[in-house]
């Protein structure tokens, strides 16, 4: 049982069933359980009606959450699903990292001779870890609706930047609707083509590259990155150091992880969530809907 949880004893503060770190002073982090991963349907649901009304919440503050999967979590669980929704997802490939692990490594001539011979079966997903993918959408309902649950789902919550600010794109109905447009219409709506090229420049994803490329910045893959997300366990929030977490706050005000070392998701933030969090898990209760390990972890209201 992770050291972030209280005894079931003592009475469920509001924001239950997020475990607080109380004895962390550096940034606020909250812990979630979860049965395992991938993570049963109810858990699922509950996390993904939480996420979505946090979305709302912070809709006034005009972050921008913004998704990501490991590919090794992909290979293992949900490779066709994935693939088959790889059109409409547009994933951008990049690089994942926790502080601070070497890049990944090509196969070494003698593995790939091994493999060749049959000596060493190949599986895919011995050789996926580091990589991941970033799903650059606006709606990102669409994505977690489908990957949440498979243990390798990121969420930055960038702020605005005013050089993702698309122009007024005016496209009348008559075009829209025209036979002579219907097949350029199909591909894609442009306004939405627009904003994604836009979201591509955001400066969220220089500061990912500079802060946990740090080390890399003389290989020539670190040259074509997009970006380096950070891949954290709860432990970093302790131990990273004091200008990369306040940077990483700074790129994105809070940062969700679904973390299986910790077994359970991660919610941190550059300040508290306490009462939006208290907030949001009152509002789903009045709905009807219950973290499903209330009762597990003694913490039903």
């Amino acid at each position: 049982m992770p050291a972030m949880e209280k005894p079931a004893s003592q009475p469920p503060p509001p924001w239950s069933p997020w475990v607080k770190a109380e004895s962390l002073t550096r940034c606020w982090l909250y812990w979630l359980p979860v049965t395992q991963f991938p993570s049963r349907q109810q858990e699922r649901a509950w996390i993904r009606a939480f996420l979505y009304m946090l979305f709302q919440n912070l809709a006034g503050e005009k972050l921008i959450p913004q998704s990501f999967i490991e590919m090794t979590h992909i290979h293992r669980f949900c490779q066709d699903e994935f693939i088959q929704c790889s059109l409409d997802l547009q994933p951008v490939f990049s690089f994942s990292r926790t502080p601070w692990a070497p890049m990944p490594a090509v196969i070494s001539p003698e593995e790939t001779d091994q493999i060749r011979s049959g000596e060493k079966p190949f599986v895919l997903s011995n050789y996926t870890d580091g990589y991941c993918y970033w799903i650059p959408k606006y709606d990102q309902k669409p994505f977690l609706d489908r990957f949440l649950g498979y243990g390798g789902v990121t969420i930055l919550f960038p702020g605005p930047d005013p050089n993702t600010v698309a122009p007024p794109l005016r496209i009348s109905p008559g075009v829209r609707n025209s036979p002579h447009f219907k097949e350029i219409f199909a591909m894609g709506d442009p306004e939405a083509e627009l904003n994604k090229a836009l979201l591509l420049k955001h400066k969220f994803l220089g500061a990912t590259k500079k802060l946990f490329g740090r080390g890399w910045e003389d290989r020539v893959e670190y040259r074509g990155l997009l970006f380096v997300l950070p891949r954290l366990r709860s432990s970093d929030f302790f131990s990273l150091e004091a200008d990369v977490l306040a940077n990483l706050f700074d790129a994105s005000p809070l940062y969700f992880a679904e973390s299986p070392p910790d077994r359970g998701m991660l919610l941190a933030s550059n300040r508290s969530l306490d009462e939006m969090i208290g907030a949001i898990v009152a509002a789903l209760k009045q709905e009807g809907i219950h973290f499903p390990l209330e009762e597990r972890y003694g913490q039903q209201s």
